[in-house]
């Protein structure tokens, strides 16, 4: 039986879904195994809405921002109890889901996930059930989630009569770049989106507690054939956005259910081929943003300490722990 059946107690299809799964508020009910989970609350507020709603919490956070290295496993992490309650960012496309390319949909389900061994794929099976409502209840193949769609309306990202936008193509998640950029690009878009999965069940090793998920995307720069230099203000406008809101939540987490643990990780590395200076750059200018708010970031490295992350430990802000590495 695979992962998901493991879970859910049958094997995932469209049919079997629409058979076994049934959500009411937060909860889930698997009719496979009679099991029921608490899948969450899912929202995708804009940057906009998420400082409103920082600024309006940020006395029941008062204190100074810490940042720290942990080198261990997210799903490990995901697990541990110390961490019910945190909020962790995780990688994903723009449609909050773990795309392998850009011609897998939400019909290929998620059971695949366990074929790709990146950071967010790991945590979306970590909490099964907020992942499982976010493909097959929050969207489809034609109609999907779009983090991007404010943002490319404001800047003109207008389809040709081929559907193609001028700047980007959003194609399952993927926004596919043209190479073309607009002539003012901020420095970072009040209308981007993130997912926020709010109080979803850590569904492995019988955890049982919940966290939040903050589902955030990069451009991929790796899947174009552009100039890296000449789309940058398009990149580092997403990555500095993404960063600022996954903090703003961050803030609007730890007033809520008062664990103030942000666990980062570098969204548009790997194969999104976003230089990590540009990563590190959106991280820092989040942290000295909300430098007074009582938040711990955790940058989560896998297997080995980053040395691309020291400008950031070493400077003010910083504290550099490292944990063992704690594998699946």
């Amino acid at each position: 039986m695979t992962w998901f059946g493991d879970v859910f107690g049958f094997e995932e299809s469209s049919e079997n879904i629409d058979r076994h799964i049934t959500i009411d508020g937060g909860h889930m009910h698997s009719g496979g195994n009679g099991r029921t989970f608490r899948s969450g609350t899912l929202s995708v507020p804009t940057l906009d809405e998420l400082r409103d709603e920082a600024d309006a919490v940020a006395d029941q956070v008062p204190g100074s921002l810490r940042i720290r290295e942990v080198v261990a496993d997210a799903q490990a992490l995901h697990i541990d109890p110390a961490n019910a309650g945190a909020l962790f960012q995780v990688a994903s496309q723009c449609n909050l889901l773990e795309m392998a390319s850009p011609d897998a949909t939400p019909a290929n389900g998620i059971t695949i996930y366990e074929y790709d061994h990146t950071q967010g794929p790991a945590c979306a099976i970590a909490c099964a059930a907020g992942t499982l409502q976010r493909n097959w209840f929050a969207q489809s193949t034609e109609d999907q989630v779009d983090t991007l769609a404010a943002v490319g309306k404001d800047l003109g990202n207008r389809s040709d009569h081929n559907g193609y936008g001028h700047f980007w193509e959003m194609r399952n998640g993927y926004a596919l770049l043209t190479g073309a950029v607009p002539d003012d690009v901020p420095e970072a878009h009040d209308e981007l989106a993130i997912g926020i999965h709010a109080d979803t069940e850590v569904t492995l090793a019988g955890a049982g507690h919940t966290v939040t998920q903050a589902y955030c995307s990069a451009l991929p720069l790796g899947y174009s054939s552009v100039d890296t230099d000449q789309v940058a203000p398009l990149a580092r406008m997403v990555l500095n956005s993404s960063y600022e809101a996954t903090l703003a939540a961050g803030a609007i987490n730890a007033a809520r259910s008062g664990n103030n643990t942000v666990w980062l990780t570098l969204v548009g590395g790997g194969v999104f081929h976003n230089p990590i200076t540009w990563i590190v750059d959106a991280i820092e200018r989040a942290c000295n943003l909300y430098a007074d708010v009582d938040l711990d970031i955790a940058i989560v490295s896998y297997r080995n300490s980053n040395p691309a992350l020291s400008r950031l430990l070493g400077y003010g802000l910083a504290l550099f722990v490292v944990s063992g590495f704690l594998g699946f």
